[in-house]
């Protein structure tokens, strides 16, 4: 994070340069010193709303159901969030989530210490809050409200690495985070991670939050068909969380095909597909490369021991984690029915999920279950513009869900 500053700098013709990038740590204030733009340049954030600088303050435009708000530079005092601007989107965010190491933590269930297996291993050299080692298992940090560790789940003879978080005090439910892939990391860098960041800042200490390494997030391989592995080690967690509460899953992009399957046979779980690839891998992967989207060389861990890594194209990977003959899109993965208890939301024109790829979900789903957002957001919900965007609906899902009573 940049160090904070009395006011965002601007190019010459008093807009923020195109290109620029900056945050600056605010707090909140009176919105008496806004008015009305006047000649200050607008931009506007990933909600369509418009925001100006009148100095040292940020404003942001009243509407219908919102008043103005402003926030202002606080090097002398607590911050309470960030405003992010790159090049003409600006974003609120809130501070970085302080974290400190703490003592190993007690592992509540159906949770259990992690061993150290390939994916364990690969699992902490890959992923980090501030720095590399800082995840591996059992390592502890404390939170406002809450406390942190890695921790395994087991699933017949494998252990899933995840990452939880557990409130000081009773936990009113369980908030499941399928991140995307396939092949890819968690989280590289805390401050990089914009609604993982958001998850801790106001939910930590309500709920407790587990963030699964399901098969297939590291770069980790069985072989053909992870996919199968993956959705089954899901499935049992989403069992073994029941019996502790609601549980409130959200799926992006490659999580949502993940916890698609899942939701039909788990109509006391809410579910928020955010981007879901919603067409079937192939067509995906064909989108993409008419579109010429790079394909880039990954090298990919056995998980056996003994076996030899294996270097594969980014799209070629993409396959062959789906066993390379996925035909089923969102619809086919949630089978025939009504699901009251799933919501999605998207970005207009993301190529894993354009609107006509919704038309036989759209009937499953309650009216206003889907929500598309502008196409500026494009595929992603850790960038701090598009978490921005996806912010209030994960909100409104969580406190939707977590409002369910408790299961004994």
């Amino acid at each position: 994070m940049l160090a904070a500053c009395d006011q965002v700098p601007t190019a010459r013709n008093g807009a923020p340069g195109v290109g620029f990038s900056m945050t600056t740590q605010v707090r909140r204030t009176s919105p008496d010193a806004c008015g009305a733009p006047a000649d200050a340049p607008v931009m506007h954030d990933a909600e369509g709303v418009a925001w100006w600088s009148k100095r040292d303050v940020w404003c942001r435009a009243a509407s219908r159901d919102r008043p103005v708000q402003a926030w202002t530079s606080a090097p002398g005092g607590p911050a309470t969030h960030r405003i992010i601007v790159v090049g003409q989107q600006i974003a609120l965010l809130e501070q970085e989530v302080p974290l400190a190491a703490a003592p190993a933590a007690r592992v509540p269930r159906p949770f259990e210490t992690c061993g150290n297996d390939v994916r364990l291993q690969v699992f902490a050299d890959q992923n980090r809050l501030r720095q590399v080692g800082d995840l591996a298992c059992g390592r502890a940090f404390r939170g406002p409200d809450f406390t942190l560790t890695t921790v395994g789940f087991r699933d017949a003879s494998v252990t899933m690495p995840t990452l939880l978080t557990t409130p000081d005090g009773a936990a009113r439910g369980t908030i499941l985070y399928l991140a995307g892939g396939p092949y890819e990391n968690l989280p590289a860098g805390l401050v990089t991670r914009a609604t993982i960041n958001h998850l801790l800042a106001q939910w930590g200490g309500r709920a407790s939050r587990a963030m699964p390494a399901y098969l297939g997030v590291d770069r980790v391989r069985f072989g053909k068909g992870d996919v199968t592995r993956a959705r089954a080690e899901i499935v049992a967690l989403v069992t073994a969380l029941k019996r502790h509460g609601p549980v409130c899953v959200i799926g992006f992009s490659m999580g949502a095909a993940i916890a698609a399957p899942v939701v039909s046979n788990h109509p006391d779980v809410h579910f928020l597909l955010v981007a879901p690839l919603a067409t079937a891998p192939a067509i995906f992967v064909a989108r993409a490369r008419k579109q010429g989207r790079a394909s880039m060389p990954m090298t990919l861990a056995p998980a056996e021991p003994q076996g030899h890594p294996l270097t594969l194209s980014s799209d070629q990977a993409f396959l062959d984690y789906f066993a390379g003959n996925e035909t089923r899109d969102l619809a086919a993965l949630l089978g025939h029915g009504r699901y009251p208890n799933l919501r999605i939301a998207y970005a207009e024109g993301d190529i894993p999920v354009l609107r006509q790829d919704l038309t036989a979900v759209a009937p499953m789903l309650p009216a206003g279950a889907i929500v598309e957002l502008p196409a500026a957001i494009g595929h992603t919900i850790e960038a701090p513009f598009a978490a921005s965007a996806y912010r209030p609906h994960i909100d409104a899902f969580l406190k939707e869900c977590l409002a369910a009573p408790m299961r004994r």
